[in-house]
């Protein structure tokens, strides 16, 4: 019972989180609520261990596959709308037409702020991010598929790139970067699936 709640607790705030912090009840209340009406469940049904059993499989089996359902009908959507969003970035900073965006006054609104060279590696660091955004998409797709993606030459020297522009534009800059970033949140294990 204390496992299939914390397990429920954990699959929903990480399907909740998003953009968000854990901080943030949004992300950890509805597992929350969900661990305590298990273990409401299993206190009410004291007095009959089987049947307080078989009610805590029957429910807690439930509504894991409920949870792992939506998530996975999430990601079906993540994965198109997300393919589709970063191509066409991608397209729009290579054609150097991001002014004409809301990324692209959000960046100049910046240079208030950071030095022109930071801007610019924010820039840089955005791109970098949604190519690699891209491959991890396409990597997913791949095994799915039950297929192996070809290695990268590239990728090595991508990833340097990477942490080297994380490191020049600093926390401030990744902080102000936060809105706009493909890699926050929920986003991050793209990163690691690229360096896989």
């Amino acid at each position: 019972m204390h496992g299939g709640a914390s397990a429920l607790f954990a699959i929903i705030a990480r399907a909740l989180i998003q953009n968000r912090t854990l901080k943030d009840p949004r992300v950890w209340g509805p597992g929350l609520l969900a661990a305590i009406g298990v273990h409401m469940l299993f206190n009410r049904m004291l007095g009959h261990p089987l049947m307080a059993t078989v009610t805590i499989l029957a429910v807690v089996t439930g509504l894991m596959v409920v949870v792992y359902r939506v998530g996975e009908k999430r990601l079906r959507i993540w994965l198109g709308q997300g393919f589709d969003r970063d191509t066409e970035l991608l397209a729009l900073i290579n054609e150097g037409r991001v002014r004409e965006t809301p990324l692209g006054l959000y960046l100049l609104s910046l240079r208030n702020t950071f030095r022109p060279d930071t801007v610019a590696d924010m820039l840089c660091l955005l791109r970098l991010q949604v190519e690699l955004s891209i491959r991890a998409k396409g990597t997913l797709v791949l095994r799915e598929q039950g297929l192996k993606p070809a290695p990268d030459p590239d990728l090595p020297a991508k990833l340097a790139e990477l942490r080297h522009l994380d490191a020049a534009i600093g926390k401030t800059g990744q902080l102000a970067l936060r809105p706009v970033c493909p890699w926050t949140g929920s986003d991050r294990w793209q990163r690691h699936l690229v360096e896989e």
